[in-house]
């Protein structure tokens, strides 16, 4: 990668980079906005070959252009008679490079970090040499690192830092945990990289006292961290004193500060987890979900502080924290002023760790300590509603007594399904904002349900998106095509839809009752298992005269069954499909669910495209439609 100061004003410079790539006798093949507007990204074709030059801007003016993927024929052919000063290799970034080396003697374990990586991330394959397992490009979003094995076990992690490496962090640290030294190393550039780990060698007592310290003499908030995070608590704390000990200037000191402030977000999730903002399998499952900055700026703890007066303090000191520590040194910020973001004397590292740390015990002590809980807020409510239930307490027992009846005939029912023929039918991308809902039925019998069973079918939110794409095809080879029924609702038809409907849950219904009757014009059935998502009248009434015909059950849990769990498979590749068919159309990766991210590569789309493509990528109905929309 190659990076030229270009200062222009921003409307000549796209003209410029476009007339030379035409000059030197190449092709813009793809041009699109990136980073909100921040930059501008052309791929092009050149004699065979493919690059990448991205334009970034300051405010009216570009300030640099960066080359990817050239060859340094191009490269030289690019920059000549431009007149352009190319930057050193010093002043590429603003922000922590990584260089980080992780010890992996076990082969199996290398190949579960290999397979996880190629599952979560979109890769290129680089150039491998022979003492080389594999060497990945690993991109997310506008970030990117590179991942190499070495066939001597050492696993090393270049890039400039950004949510990506963490990603990836915590993807090796699950199956291969970080000792002291290499998490201690993790986020100290290469180029201090000897110097410090000579430092932590000549003080090795350190770590071992600050673990000592952590894990025997907490302050109260230390001890609340998840394990990993005391880990790292730890490691940053021994990094303080040894830095202290250390005669010569370092060129940055960010590295110092990236650990705490990782521990520092894992320990806002851990409260947000124990306030039942979500659960730590959601999380889990999708990390996206905690969404920190959003909660901190909207002020979500402000319920649990038993006097705003004395402590509301600590919810502005959480958000100052977050932004001056968590946000400005560690995420990708290419047009970030290297003064502001760099740290360059240990005393302000000292300090920002200081305030990190002050931070964590305030909050630990006002929010969790001495904070309201969910349950005390809504204790007078409760004890109202008890009062004013007290007289129908005896019709609400026998309300409870029939729903466990009907319970117990629900799985007696449910197992004697199973063991039959039967359909299955199960939906995917009703959380999603951006997308298609996607509705499955399969019908199964004996022999099928044991071939599915043998193919490993089960729930497809056990399964990874990349398996799911594997098995999905084998699943509907084993059933065959009169056996399965895949009813896709794109967002523009879900609008129409949502519009005469008025509610999800009977879309849904009607999805599910189309998988239904498509399967019964070909299949002998009297069964069929649903999940439960709603009253149970909704798909008995979208069901035409074959579809009456059959006993209909509808479950909690459905995804138990064979036929259902297969069914779910085969929406959710549906789903897949149609996000990745709209992130080549619109040249962008398209996020699931509906958070922060989701908003923002949504309102790229309509920046670029206007707003009436809205209605073609996203389900209008969304609450998110009106942060889209929003000024």
């Amino acid at each position: 990668m190659k990076s030229i100061e270009f200062v222009k004003q921003k409307e000549d410079s796209i003209m410029i980079v476009k007339e030379k790539i035409s000059q030197i006798g190449a092709k813009v093949i793809e041009e699109k906005e990136i980073n909100n507007g921040c930059g501008y990204k052309l791929n092009i074709e050149h004699s065979k070959e493919f690059a990448s030059i991205i334009i970034y801007f300051k405010g009216k003016n570009s300030s640099k252009i960066i080359i990817e993927k050239a060859t340094q024929d191009f490269e030289n052919i690019f920059c000549s008679n431009l007149e352009l000063k190319v930057i050193k290799p010093d002043g590429v970034e603003n922000r922590i490079p990584v260089s980080a080396s992780i010890k992996i003697q076990d082969t199996e374990i290398q190949k579960i970090i290999k397979e996880s990586i190629e599952n979560t991330f979109q890769i290129e394959k680089l150039e491998k040499h022979e003492h080389q397992e594999f060497i990945y490009k690993i991109t997310y979003y506008d970030f990117s690192c590179v991942v190499t094995l070495y066939k001597s076990g050492n696993l090393v992690v270049q890039g400039i830092y950004s949510d990506l490496i963490d990603k990836v962090a915590e993807i090796i640290n699950a199956y291969k945990p970080l000792d002291d030294m290499e998490r201690a190393l993790f986020y100290v550039s290469a180029k201090e990289k000897n110097k410090i780990e000579k430092e932590i060698k000549e003080n090795s007592e350190m770590l071992l006292k600050m673990n000592e310290r952590v894990k025997n003499f907490p302050e109260g908030f230390e001890d609340y961290l998840f394990e990993n995070d005391k880990k790292t608590y730890s490691t940053g704390l021994a990094l303080v004193e040894i830095i202290k000990k250390v005669s010569e200037k370092l060129d940055e000191y960010n590295f110092l500060v990236a650990q705490f402030a990782k521990v520092y977000e894992g320990f806002i999730i851990k409260i947000m987890i124990e306030k039942d903002f979500f659960t730590i399998e959601d999380y889990k499952k999708n990390p996206e979900i905690a969404d920190v900055g959003n909660a901190l700026r909207k002020l979500k703890f402000k319920k649990y502080i038993t006097d705003e007066r004395r402590y509301g303090y600590v919810l502005e000191k959480m958000i100052a924290i977050w932004e001056g520590s968590r946000c400005k040194e560690m995420h990708s910020d290419p047009l970030g002023d290297r003064r502001i973001i760099c740290i360059q004397n240990p005393e302000e590292a000292f300090d920002k760790v200081g305030e990190i740390k002050a931070c964590m015990r305030d909050a630990y002590n006002i929010l969790i300590r001495a904070g309201l809980t969910d349950e005390d807020i809504c204790q007078t409510k409760k004890d109202e509603t008890y009062k004013s239930e007290e007289k129908d307490l005896l019709v609400v027992q026998n309300v409870e007594k029939d729903s466990n009846q009907i319970n117990k005939e629900k799985e007696e029912k449910f197992l004697s399904f199973t063991k039959e023929s039967h359909i299955g039918t199960d939906e995917s991308g009703k959380g999603d904002y951006l997308g298609a809902i996607v509705i499955a039925g399969v019908y199964v019998d004996k022999e099928t349900n044991e071939k599915l069973k043998s193919l490993g079918v089960k729930d497809s939110k056990t399964i990874s998106d990349s398996k799911i794409k594997e098995m999905a095809p084998e699943i509907r080879r084993l059933v065959g095509e009169d056996k399965y029924s895949v009813i896709k609702i794109n967002p523009e038809k879900y609008n129409e839809l949502y519009d005469k409907m008025k509610n999800m849950n009977e879309l849904l219904a009607w999805g599910h009752a189309r998988a239904i009757e498509n399967l019964l014009i070909k299949n002998d059935c009297t069964a069929a298992i649903a999940d439960q998502f709603g009253n149970e009248e909704y798909i008995n009434k979208a069901l035409m005269e074959n579809g009456k015909k059959i006993e209909l059950l509808q479950i909690h849990k459905a995804e138990r069954d064979i036929a259902v769990a297969a069914a779910s498979i085969l929406a959710r590749e549906g789903f897949l499909t149609s996000i990745e068919a709209m992130g080549i159309k619109y040249g962008i990766t398209i996020p699931k669910g509906a958070n922060e991210t989701v908003i923002k590569v949504t309102k790229s789309i309509i920046e670029k495209n206007g707003e009436g493509e809205l209605t073609k990528i996203a389900k209008l109905n969304f609450k998110t439609t009106q942060q889209v929309i929003k000024n």
